[in-house]
């Protein structure tokens, strides 16, 4: 078999993922999840996406990064700097 059609076995996690395995990924059933996703999505949690049938998860773990913390929204003295640099 040739190099270019030589098929590559690697498995990519799908990006889009349903309520239930967001809830997973948050730590608490789709009965919770449902019950706070109001007052998540008032925060800036992303929204389910009607066009691809689900949540899109790298959304979901950037969106827990800056509210953690450790996303690079919230680091102002990161922000300054990028700001007097010019890169933002």
């Amino acid at each position: 078999m040739s190099r270019a059609r030589k098929r590559l076995d690697l498995y990519m996690p799908p990006r889009i993922v349903t309520a239930t395995e967001v809830a997973h990924r948050l730590g608490c059933s789709p009965t919770s999840l449902k019950k706070r996703l109001p007052i998540l999505q008032a925060q800036g949690f992303p929204h389910y996406d009607e066009a691809l049938d689900g949540y899109d998860i790298q959304a979901i773990e950037d969106w827990l990064d800056r509210r953690s913390g450790i996303g690079k929204d919230f680091d102002p003295h990161l922000d300054k700097l990028e700001k007097s640099l010019g890169l933002s």
